[in-house]
């Protein structure tokens, strides 16, 4: 309008064949009795809510997720004129609620990708290239979303892994330490590292080592400890901060003398 104002008109269809909804056009009930009206681009996505009290809210967002346009307003009769809104901000609707689900779906999928590339749990760093849409409860919600989301997608992806045993995970880790000793760790995900076993290439007696979870390096790596026999001290650590899974490596401490194993 000369305004500068959003003027968006409807006209009613006739009783006869009427469209409720066609691609790209959606329409979605909300659950505090308004519905919003999608109209899908090649680049963006026009949504338009409407609420029970009359007022409405216009929202622009690119195929990136961020919000380009909003603008807030009020519907009237065909054929009458709008007063103008003077100020948005106070005329629309809390939008804490929209910016959470908008935040939480794409937390999800940048759980998910930061699970699947090795990069930790780490939801500062992916919010960290988010843009804000200015709307402070927007902003607030989204912000608040996404971490949630993250949350539930780097974990569900460990859950959902394409290893199908990957709930009841048990593994071993075999090893050796030097040129003299073979190992074999055992792993549960119920009881973690629980067990290790040397062999001595120059023998034939197998040594048994219970080991007991005992907390995490300053790299925040796990650490298994035990003993043989109460004598000699045997130190294993998951080098990952992740949760163990196969082909993870653990490095293996006995009688002071270091190795690798990896595990499947």
């Amino acid at each position: 309008t000369d305004q500068g104002q959003f003027n968006l008109t409807f006209g009613e269809k006739p009783a006869a064949n009427i469209l409720l909804r066609a691609n790209p056009i959606s329409a979605v009930p909300n659950d505090d009795g308004s519905r919003t009206y999608g109209y899908a681009e090649a680049d963006a996505t026009t949504y338009t809510r409407f609420y029970p009290d009359g007022t409405c809210l216009v929202q622009v967002v690119g195929t990136d997720g961020n919000v380009v346009i909003e603008e807030a307003g009020q519907t009237v009769q065909p054929g009458a004129s709008a007063a103008p809104v003077e100020s948005p901000s106070a005329q629309q609707p809390d939008r804490f609620q929209d910016g959470y689900d908008s935040g939480y779906t794409i937390g999800y999928t940048e759980g998910e990708r930061f699970r699947r590339l090795d990069q930790g749990n780490n939801p500062e760093a992916a919010f960290a290239s988010a843009t804000m849409s200015g709307n402070e409860r927007y902003d607030q919600g989204y912000r608040e979303g996404f971490f949630a989301g993250f949350d539930e997608g780097y974990d569900t992806f460990i859950t959902t892994s394409s290893d199908p045993n990957q709930n009841n995970l048990a593994m071993s880790c075999p090893g050796n330490i030097q040129t003299d000793v073979d190992f074999m760790a055992y792993y549960t995900r119920e009881a973690g590292f629980n067990r290790i076993e040397f062999s001595p290439r120059q023998g034939t007696q197998t040594l048994t080592s219970n080991l007991v979870y005992e907390g995490k390096d300053v790299e925040g790596q796990g650490i298994w400890r035990g003993n043989v026999a109460q004598m000699a001290d045997v130190v294993l650590v998951h080098l990952s901060t992740l949760t163990p899974q196969r082909g993870d490596e653990v490095s293996v401490g006995y009688d002071n003398r270091w190795g690798r194993g990896n595990c499947r």
